[in-house]
């Protein structure tokens, strides 16, 4: 027969077992019980003894020995699928300390009340026993209460009396006392994931009023700043005023760079003071549409113009307040919102695949460039017949483009790597030579400024002689310049370059320092106005806008294509002065 070990028991969850005497290790009729353990002798029916742990054992042959541990046992019962009065799956953890009752009555009780004793009895079938009892007591008690108060509540008392009440007389039928209930434990997965999207949303929102704080104290900070700047360029600007050939510019520039540039931001915050963007009107497929800066969402009208023209391909204002539109074949001349007042056009000797891609007016007439046909003129009253100029000079150019009139009435425009200038009274010309094609040009009072297909941006003064060499604005940089705008400032001149970078740069002419008015996406064309700065993406399907102090990230978006299925051709700023209402 296998010898029994009685150091067994009270180990890895055993709390008794019978044992036959053969199994016990024993010299002659004595065997010594380890400290652990306790036993029930048995010799007949009425003879029951009860040895302590370290005492000796007196066995004969026939005698029952009942190996049990006196030590108190922790039993751990898991009750599952209860529910919370707010509708939460939860579990709970249950910790029992119990003890065997070293009486003979007692033992006997624990024999008739687990047959299992006869192998070996465990602290898990004890807890199997009363899992029934603990099941029901706690399903009761965890319908009454929240499963934030389950979970929070450290003791939970009442369902520890409830289940003291309940289990210790059931425990003592069975040869067992409850010496006490060691803790009880609720958990809710369902809770806990909610009560950490609670505490994620409560984070966010102390997160976001702290943002809202620092970001309101960032901007008085800036505010007052810029108020502080805006100061001091009114006191540079009066002294660049008392000192002719001095401009307000070249006054910054003895400054150094931080200095410059938040100055240059204040002189652009006094231009954005000044005067305001009416709206900003832009060509596609047919229509001309007008935008709001302050709310760009919505279209604020939308004309069409007849279709005799071919599709619209260019929009310039006139001072005055009208709108001259270019189209494939012709020009139609328009009030502020798109109403036909006039019509121009032309019939061209062969099928054309661009349109007029810009329009100016020159004192009697209206002059178009169109890359194939060229320069493009028509008297503004009585016969409307077209001439075209520059024809020699033009004919083997494959782009011209960006026609523009001078304060002196000179006509510049460009054609390949070169930018002619041409008066149109006496048929002088006068044409330079660059060292890419021209992208885009712009001609302002004292700064004719062009952007090449090679990223450069050069500019020289408008001057009747043709000796001012045209210096560099911006180097190289491999993207083709596709559009460049001017914007006087407080006495300083700034070139807007858009080249399809996810950016326009807004650059002091005279200077080094410019501003990035970033997107997310490239940006094809942009055009700059006292308040704002607004651009075409590469899709032509959104213009973005930003205040012209603040660069970080566009304040509105107007989705034209969106509103009319058709990508933008281009668009132009109306300040508010030239403008009539609507």
């Amino acid at each position: 027969m296998t010898t029994f070990d009685p150091r067994r028991i009270g180990t890895h969850g055993c709390v008794a077992a019978m044992v036959p005497v053969d199994a016990l290790p024993r010299r002659g009729k004595e065997s010594t019980l380890p400290p652990t353990c306790a036993a029930l002798i048995g010799r007949g029916r009425d003879r029951l003894a009860v040895v302590r742990g370290g005492e000796p054992l007196e066995l004969d042959v026939g005698d029952n020995v009942l190996l049990f541990s006196p030590a108190v046992q922790t039993a751990v019962i898991r009750v599952e699928r209860l529910l919370s009065a707010d509708d939460h799956a939860c579990a709970a953890t249950l910790e029992l300390e119990i003890q065997v009752i070293a009486e003979p009555a007692e033992l006997a009780a624990l024999c008739r009340a687990f047959p299992s004793v006869s192998s070996a009895l465990t602290v898990e079938e004890i807890s199997r026993r009363v899992q029934p009892s603990v099941t029901a007591i706690l399903s009761a008690y965890a319908a009454g209460l929240s499963a934030a108060e389950l979970l929070r509540g450290p003791e939970h008392a009442h369902a520890a009396e409830r289940l003291r009440d309940r289990l210790a007389p059931e425990l003592f039928a069975a040869g067992l006392s409850l010496s006490r209930i060691a803790s009880i434990r609720f958990e809710s997965s369902t809770w806990e994931a909610l009560r950490r999207e609670q505490q994620r949303a409560e984070l966010l929102a102390r997160q976001t009023q702290t943002d809202l704080r620092i970001a309101e104290m960032a901007e008085a900070a800036r505010r007052q700043r810029l108020a502080g700047m805006e100061s001091l360029v009114q006191r540079l600007t009066a002294l660049a005023a008392e000192r002719p050939g001095v401009g307000l510019s070249e006054l910054i520039r003895a400054f150094g760079p931080t200095e410059r540039g938040e100055l240059y931001r204040a002189s652009l915050g006094l231009s954005a003071g000044d005067a305001t963007t009416r709206r900003i009107v832009a060509v596609a497929g047919q229509e001309i549409i007008g935008i709001r800066p302050d709310a760009p969402e919505t279209a604020e009208f939308r004309t069409t113009l007849p279709s005799d023209a071919g599709p619209l391909r260019s929009v310039r204002r006139l001072p005055e307040g009208g709108l001259l539109v270019g189209a494939a074949r012709g020009v139609f001349w328009t009030s502020a919102t798109g109403e036909v007042l006039r019509s121009f056009m032309f019939e061209p000797s062969a099928a054309l695949r661009g349109g007029v891609n810009a329009v100016a007016r020159a004192a009697d007439r209206l002059l178009a460039t169109h890359s194939e046909v060229g320069l493009i003129s028509w008297p503004i009253e009585g016969d409307t017949e077209p001439t075209y100029p520059l024809r020699d000079l033009l004919s083997a150019a494959t782009t011209v483009r960006d026609v523009q009139v001078d304060d002196g009435g000179q006509v510049w425009l460009a054609a390949n790597d070169a930018v002619i200038r041409w008066t149109p009274g006496d048929g002088w010309t006068q044409r330079r030579i660059l060292s890419a094609r021209v992208g885009a040009l712009a001609v302002d009072a004292s700064l004719v400024v062009a952007g090449l297909d090679d990223g450069r941006v050069v500019g020289w003064p408008p001057t009747a002689d043709d000796s001012p060499v045209a210096r560099s604005l911006r180097p190289a940089t491999g993207d083709a310049v596709r559009a460049i705008n001017v914007l006087r400032a407080g006495g300083v001149m700034y070139v807007l370059i858009a080249d399809g970078r996810p950016m326009v740069d807004l650059c002091v002419a005279d200077d080094a320092y410019h501003m990035e008015y970033r997107a997310t996406e490239p940006l094809r064309w942009g055009w700059v106005g006292p308040d704002l700065i607004a651009a075409v993406n590469e899709r032509r399907d959104r213009i973005f806008l930003w205040p012209i102090g603040r660069s970080d990230a566009p304040s509105g978006v107007a989705p034209v294509s969106r509103w009319c299925g058709h990508t933008i051709q281009d668009a132009v700023l109306v300040p508010s002065q030239t403008a009539p209402a609507a």
